[in-house]
């Protein structure tokens, strides 16, 4: 049986996407960064969910995903703020802060409720997307076998990860954006995710109209 982690997420637009990149590389100038976002790989997202399930499901979920977004309009979201993890004797994981607005915690909800009954353990790195090169971190291995326990529902964050760690000085990275910046998300697509729950490889996508 073969087992894929995925996550399914909202890709933000293009001019939300350079903001991400923008912030990459101002990151990874002072060794900073974790890795180097890109259009097809490490590609910057909004977690709707996050699991690991049988290959043979994803047709499946798919399906369930392409008549779900029949009743959903493309989404008006919000960046607004930049923030930092802040966790005891670990680096501190950059972010844009996503407003979590009714609409968008609805769609969460019923993804979550869409993947639930396909969610499998995820026992080892074999699940990601260059796991034989990378191992599976603890935070990658927490993330996927509790989200829905500990990071859906009422306790569901939305956030765009930024790639980057312990950057007290915000100021420098956020030199030239002003938040908060209002966007439009149409997107919502399935990845096989990398080490770090990195959207790396596209599995499905589809449009919100």
């Amino acid at each position: 049986m073969a087992i894929k982690a995925i996550d399914i997420v909202l890709v933000p637009p293009k001019e939300i996407q350079v903001l991400c990149f923008a912030v990459n590389k101002a990151a990874a100038k002072v060794a900073k960064s974790r890795f180097e976002f890109g259009q097809n790989d490490y590609v910057p997202h909004i977690t709707l969910i996050l699991g690991c399930v049988e290959e043979t499901s994803i047709p499946k979920i798919q399906k369930l995903l392409q008549q779900l977004v029949v009743d959903y309009s493309v989404l008006d979201l919000e960046l607004s703020g930049f923030g930092l993890y802040e966790k005891l004797n670990v680096q501190k994981k950059a972010y844009f802060q996503i407003e979590l607005n009714d609409k968008l915690l609805a769609l969460h909800t019923k993804v979550a409720e869409i993947v639930r009954p396909y969610l499998l353990p995820c026992k080892d790195a074999s699940v990601l997307v260059e796991g034989e090169k990378t191992g599976i971190s603890e935070s990658s291995s927490r993330f996927l076998n509790n989200f829905l326990k500990d990071y859906a529902f009422e306790n569901y964050h939305a956030h765009i990860s930024l790639g980057c760690f312990d950057f007290e000085e915000k100021e420098m990275l956020l030199e030239n954006i002003s938040l908060p910046i209002k966007f439009k998300a149409s997107t919502v697509s399935i990845y096989q995710i990398g080490d770090g729950c990195t959207c790396r490889e596209e599995l499905y996508s589809v449009q919100l109209e």
